[in-house]
């Protein structure tokens, strides 16, 4: 089972810092460190393990933009080739 990793990214810093306002001046300053360097680790090793090449979960055109869906009945001026829809 996988470890919720985008949770850790910001809960490890969220309980750093209540434990280090909690926490004696001298002592703050490590645990601030602590909770910091955690954080900084779990960010590279997402970004380390982040797929570029895998499959997206919506069919995207080489350019990166996806078709509009046809026969909406919208009124857009929006070209065939939408980044937003």
């Amino acid at each position: 089972m996988s470890a919720p990793w985008l949770t850790l990214l910001w809960a490890v810093p969220a309980v750093g810092a209540v434990a280090a306002a909690a926490a004696a001046p001298r002592a703050a300053r490590w645990i601030g460190l602590l909770a910091s360097a955690v954080a900084l680790a779990i960010g590279i090793g997402l970004a380390w393990a982040f797929d570029t090449a895998g499959d997206s979960s919506s069919p995207r055109t080489p350019s990166g933009y996806r078709r509009s869906a046809p026969g909406t009945g919208s009124r857009s001026t929006a070209p065939a080739w939408c980044w937003c829809c």
